[in-house]
């Protein structure tokens, strides 16, 4: 099962309602639900993700990514700017890797994964 398809589920139980009926109601095949489920997909295109979050009025970046950041996931990334705050070398080093925020904060898990 994709993360994907738990958040999707979990919204569907808080609002007592089932995948297949969520999927009926928003105009979307029922086999995008069983697909995430069993593992033969694990995304959605942009436009059924917006149907779901127009559905359960929630983010399309929320049901693209299988809910919103989890809070340990922001503590992580709160404590390692902290690291970086001291180390101004490591920003050097992450700037000269690329300028794209994606990269760099692959490059920075990367370094800190090695570092512990």
């Amino acid at each position: 099962m994709s993360r994907i398809y738990n958040y999707i589920k979990g919204l569907c139980d808080a609002v007592h309602t089932s995948p297949t009926a969520m999927c009926k109601d928003v105009g979307i095949s029922p086999y995008t639900m069983s697909a995430l489920k069993s593992g033969k997909a694990s995304t959605l295109t942009k436009s059924t993700a917006k149907k779901i979050a127009d559905y359960f009025q929630v983010s399309v970046e929320d049901i693209m990514f299988g809910g919103p950041p989890e809070q340990s996931t922001i503590a992580k990334l709160s404590g390692y700017l902290a690291i970086l705050e001291d180390k101004p070398y490591l920003i050097e080093l992450l700037d000269a890797v690329s300028s794209k925020p994606q990269q760099k904060v692959q490059a920075l898990t990367e370094f800190l994964r090695e570092w512990k």
